[in-house]
């Protein structure tokens, strides 16, 4: 079955996008506002079912501040899985270096749902690559082999400078110029800001352990971005003064580079398994669920990621433990099951 309405939100506290159900099935951190899968002849397995809220207040807003940038990015979702419905090929962008870490590594929000997401498109026969900063293929390459993908998906690892190893930013970008991909999709990557550094959220410059991979971000590509702080690709798409005023450091950390579709999630892997859900539909329920969430957590973990709050190799991710994943995961499975 493929999603055929577009009615599928996941955002903090977000608002209903116009026509959707009023009530909303609370998902820790997130909003569920329904999904309609269809046999492929038109007939409506189902429309929308509300729920019992699952952890109401996860976290609650976190120090993030990053409710009213959901709010301004509903719909998000939606456009995203309807516009990977047409895709050819696709390129998945991912990894967020930690300089600060013990030891420094990549943080473990943004692989897992990148994995969730080629496991879905690979499903539908969609060739994906994955792209990343030397500094983080260890950690995604984890989570794409944990996925089953290891030889079905193509991980490129660039240099994060001239005179570092890994693939050069120039090669990278000549090949995906030579054969462009009809979709480029960033989950939790960050972008370059008004200054041009990317920053994290503590409004630190990581340009020295940051590839560009905005560049690959571009039209004609159709562009999605997932992020939950306002420092990744896509949130240019928003306001700046909207981020500023929201986020902690906001007028210091904002992406400026747009996407034509923003997914604002509390975690952007929740994101990128609400996608894949959204693109896959129950046939790739068996893959993506909270088990293999826990699963790909430990995977990533085995290869030195760090929670990118906690600033730890632990077995949690943005300061939440892996139950709340796990639960969050299942929810929007049991959902799209039933």
């Amino acid at each position: 079955m493929r999603p055929s309405i577009a009615v599928f939100t996941l955002a903090l506290l977000a608002a209903s996008p116009a026509g959707a159900a009023e009530d909303r099935f609370v998902l820790g951190l997130g909003a569920f506002d329904g999904i309609q899968f269809d046999d492929g002849a038109g007939e409506a397995r189902f429309e929308y079912r509300s729920g019992a809220a699952l952890g109401e207040g996860l976290g609650g807003d976190g120090f993030r501040g990053i409710a009213p940038l959901a709010a301004a990015a509903a719909g998000g979702l939606a456009r995203a899985g309807t516009a990977l419905a047409d895709a050819r090929a696709v390129t998945v962008l991912t990894g967020f270096f930690i300089p600060a870490a013990n030891p420094p590594a990549a943080e473990n929000d943004g692989p897992i749902g990148a994995a969730f997401l080629a496991v879905a498109l690979r499903a539908r026969g969609v060739p994906v690559r994955v792209v990343t900063d030397r500094l983080c293929a260890g950690v995604v390459e984890a989570a794409i082999g944990a996925a089953g993908l290891a030889e079905d998906c193509a991980v490129s690892a660039v240099a994060v400078d001239a005179v570092s190893t890994g693939e050069a930013m120039e090669a990278v970008t000549a090949r995906h110029d030579a054969a462009p991909p009809s979709h480029v999709v960033a989950i939790e990557r960050c972008g370059p800001t008004r200054t041009g550094a990317p920053r994290n959220l503590r409004g630190e410059d990581i340009a020295h352990h940051t590839a560009p991979l905005e560049r690959l971000f571009t039209p004609p590509a159709y562009r999605i971005g997932i992020g939950d702080g306002g420092n990744e690709l896509g949130m240019g798409s928003l306001p700046a003064e909207l981020i500023a005023a929201s986020v902690r450091h906001g007028d210091v950390v904002a992406c400026r580079v747009p996407a034509d579709a923003l997914v604002v999630a509390g975690v952007s892997n929740w994101g990128g398994a609400a996608l894949a859900l959204l693109v896959g539909g129950e046939a790739v329920t068996d893959r993506v669920n909270g088990a293999e969430h826990d699963r790909l957590l430990r995977a990533v973990a085995a290869a030195g990621a760090v929670d990118g709050i906690r600033r730890r190799p632990d077995l949690s991710v943005d300061d939440l433990d892996a139950a709340v994943h796990r639960e969050l995961v299942d929810a929007l499975v049991a959902e799209v099951r039933r």
